[in-house]
């Protein structure tokens, strides 16, 4: 087939355009009406290129959308008398889109707010130390909020470390905790811990350590520690910075601790970074009164030298009947320290008399015969029992940092 073109004068061809033009007026007005008009719709929440399909469809008007914005874009249900301007914002409705009309038809694209570039955050620098990270080996670990309970304890050797890097179940209890519970012994402390307990009832003399189910003993108890610094008699927590709970066997680094349930260690009070003043009076049982004095002070041009003493002072009847206590404890904290070397020493005697006691039967030393038996229909002590137990030990320690990672250590 052959198309023959010819030449058309120009008084033919000017109605011609004129009338291609009045047609695409009508056009565009009718679409510009059909944007205006209002109409029922109906359309159900689904992708938002299907929802702009389906207003497109109802309303006769073009709508132009890129891919790349409405895809994987969700659309709202509509539902009402709508125009195609108020079917368009309500399908867009928090999408961070906008319909813009253009020619009778409608170009779908990012808003002006979601158009702007955002503005880059500074660059954020953080510079510090972890707490588990420690520079000296007798550091105490950090505490949890609320302070009672520390994130870290004494782990033989390898010195104070992070709970989170010890191969052992292990707590620790701060002084904040001793003084919040008023507790008075190490077998108040303990209750807190549902897998220790204390084996032989109280009887106002020995306190016997199980953990899991396993008798601790006096060598699984550890002073700072050290084994081999503490009896199987009550322990007063007045003197003591922390006491830690480790659960499972650790001889492996404590030496002498055999313990297969597991091993408690008594951290000692040291001389505080600011002055310390601190006295408490308690009063419990019948008659019995106490005070305890807790100061701690720090001298030289640069603090090295530091000192705290704490002295405890209980009388009066105990929880025995016809028993009578005198409980007397001394603990001095004494320290010099620099940029790589710490020095200190910690001295602590105590002495209580226990008279009546029920543990047995010691014969007072100005006991002249023997005495009498005893009668059941009484308590089971006499007055002629009496119990005097003392402890004094003294702790030397020297460590000195070689670096941020080494340092050498060796107490007595």
């Amino acid at each position: 087939m052959t198309t023959l073109f010819s030449y058309q004068p120009a008084r033919k061809i000017l109605p011609a355009i004129a009338a291609l033009l009045l047609a695409a007026l009508g056009v565009m007005g009718a679409r510009a009406a059909a944007a205006e008009t209002l109409a029922e719709v109906e359309i159900p929440a689904g992708p938002l290129n299907q929802t702009l399909l389906a207003i497109s469809a109802a309303f006769n008007v073009d709508i132009l959308a890129p891919d790349e914005l409405v895809a994987g874009r969700r659309a709202l249900a509509l539902s009402g008398r709508l125009s195609a301007a108020e079917a368009l914002d309500r399908a867009l409705q928090d999408s961070g889109l906008e319909a813009r009309p253009e020619d009778g038809a409608y170009l779908i694209a990012a808003s002006a707010e979601e158009a702007e570039e955002p503005e880059p955050l500074p660059r954020l620098g953080v510079a510090g130390e972890a707490p588990a990270a420690r520079f000296r080996y007798s550091d105490l670990p950090v505490v949890y909020e609320g302070g009672q309970v520390a994130r870290g304890g004494r782990v033989g050797l390898l010195g104070n470390r992070d709970t989170f890097d010890t191969p052992f179940s292990a707590t620790s209890y701060t002084a904040e905790l001793i003084e919040n519970q008023q507790a008075r012994t190490v077998a108040d402390v303990i209750q807190n811990d549902s897998s220790v307990y204390l084996i032989n009832p109280r009887n106002g003399f020995a306190e016997t350590i199980a953990i899991r189910g396993f008798t601790t003993g006096s060598f699984a108890e550890l002073y700072d520690g050290l084994p081999g610094l503490i009896s199987n008699q009550v322990k007063q927590v007045r003197t003591l910075e922390r006491v830690e709970i480790f659960k499972g066997s650790n001889a492996l680094l404590n030496g002498t601790v055999f313990s297969v349930g597991g091993a408690t260690n008594l951290v000692p009070k040291r001389p505080t970074e600011t002055p310390l003043t601190r006295l408490t009076a308690d009063y419990d049982y019948k008659s019995r009164l106490g005070i305890h004095a807790d100061l701690s002070r720090r001298f030289g041009s640069k603090k090295q030298f530091g000192a705290r003493l704490n002295t405890i002072y209980h009388k009066g009847e105990f929880a025995i009947e016809n028993n009578e206590e005198e409980w007397g404890e001394v603990a001095l904290a004494l320290e010099y320290q620099n940029d790589k070397l710490r020095l200190e020493t910690i001295l602590d005697y105590s002495n209580r008399n226990l008279d009546r006691g029920n543990m047995g039967f010691f014969l007072d030393s100005k006991a002249t015969s023997v005495p009498s038996a005893p009668d059941l229909e009484d308590a089971i002590q006499q007055p002629w029992e009496k119990m005097e137990p003392q402890l004094a030990r003294i702790l030397l320690r020297a460590e000195y940092s070689l670096d941020k990672t080494w340092t050498m250590h060796a107490a007595y």
